[in-house]
């Protein structure tokens, strides 16, 4: 059976691989949701080792592999569908699920939908996640590199996230055009606990960022309709050494907090 181009497959041939991403968690007691579960490499040795499985595959031809999987893994359910019409929310209250995590080797071109969908669902507490290695590299960008945006200050606000193993591209059939990597990303919640307004924390965020080469105070400025000095006064308010040339790609995330949280106080 000839994977599908529409679909973004491509299947994780290396065993090795497979047993890292395994490893990089404890399974015992855990219920995994496998996000495109393919020819089932990965779910057989997940159903071995979890409580519990379930695997969204939105491709029901590869039932022919995933069907004989289940049939010998009670603990297996495989749901055919778009992962992205789920509401993870919903599914994990009406089975009354524990100790959630996900597994998933995301076609590229759901890669942002899908994080998303994952950011804001906080009943899964660990994601591993088989990313392009462009995307895994922005998620863990630090402060001062020039590829740190809004998606490294957002998913580094909700996630310890670190790197499990680098994929070459020929570890896939058919082979993709890019390198690959795992990811494991624990939530947290440390930041969260600091932030004043959660929908204001990350409006402030997505501003700052909105076009990279300009300097924070001409973001905010066009964003807030307010003058240049109006947001240096707000700025310095809150750290009286701010450098009115600083762009956000320097900004941590603890500054943006700060930012944040005094913008609108007097």
């Amino acid at each position: 059976m000839r994977p599908k181009k529409r679909y973004g497959q491509n299947f994780l041939i290396n065993e090795t691989i497979v047993n890292k991403i395994i490893t990089s968690e404890n399974l015992e007691n855990k219920v995994v949701f496998e996000i495109g579960p393919g020819r089932g490499v990965l779910t057989q040795k997940l159903a071995r080792q979890a409580e519990q499985v379930f695997a969204f595959e939105i491709d029901y031809t590869l039932s022919l592999y995933l069907d004989p999987i289940k049939d010998k893994n009670a603990n297996l359910e495989i749901i055919y569908g778009d992962v992205l019409e789920v509401d993870f929310k919903k599914f994990i209250a009406n089975n009354n699920l524990n100790n959630v995590i996900c597994i998933a080797n995301i076609p590229y071109y759901i890669t942002g939908l899908l994080l998303k969908k994952l950011k804001e669902t906080k009943e899964i507490s660990t994601l591993i996640l088989m990313l392009q290695k462009e995307v895994a590299e922005r998620l863990t960008a630090e402060p001062g590199k020039r590829i740190y945006g809004s998606l490294s200050v957002m998913f580094n606000f909700y996630y310890d996230i670190i790197k499990v193993v680098d994929v070459k591209r020929t570890n896939f059939y058919p082979v993709p055009k890019v390198d690959s990597v795992v990811v494991k990303m624990v939530r947290k919640d440390d930041y969260l606990k600091k932030v004043n307004d959660l929908n204001f924390f990350q409006e402030f965020v997505e501003a700052a960022f909105k076009q990279k080469r300009k300097t924070l105070v001409n973001n905010l400025r066009a964003h807030f309709n307010l003058s240049s000095k109006e947001i240096l006064n707000r700025l310095a308010k809150m750290e009286p050494s701010f450098n009115p040339l600083e762009r956000a790609e320097n900004i941590s995330i603890k500054r943006f907090i700060s930012f944040s949280n005094g913008w609108n106080n007097d």
